[in-house]
């Protein structure tokens, strides 16, 4: 027996609107510093949009980089050390027919 699914109504911009508006519901806007929308991916069966936003967490963190890129095996290559400060990802799931948040992740870029 075959199912049908009905294509998605809910378009993209609606649907960064509904994740939008509930995650700031959420953690409220002065804790999401620096959101931006970081993917946008209708589902293969087109049932929900997964919606990803970015934020700094407010932490700091120290990185490495290198100053240049490694020119072979067994070569020292000078870094710098830097501080940024943490970002976090969570990906909102949104229904595609009615526009309902259906699940809150942790997402890792």
């Amino acid at each position: 027996m075959s199912q049908h699914t009905a294509p998605a109504t809910i378009g993209p911009k609606e649907a960064v609107l509904i994740a939008h508006r509930y995650l700031i519901d959420l953690y409220g806007l002065e804790s999401l510093k620096e959101l931006l929308l970081e993917e946008l991916e209708l589902s293969e069966d087109e049932m929900t949009w997964e919606v990803t936003f970015g934020f700094d967490t407010g932490r700091k963190v120290e990185v490495v980089e290198p100053l240049i890129h490694s020119l072979g095996e067994n070569i020292e290559v000078p870094v710098k050390r830097i501080t940024k400060l943490e970002r976090a990802f969570k990906q909102i799931i949104v229904h595609a027919q009615d526009g309902h948040v259906i699940a809150l992740k942790d997402r890792r870029l």
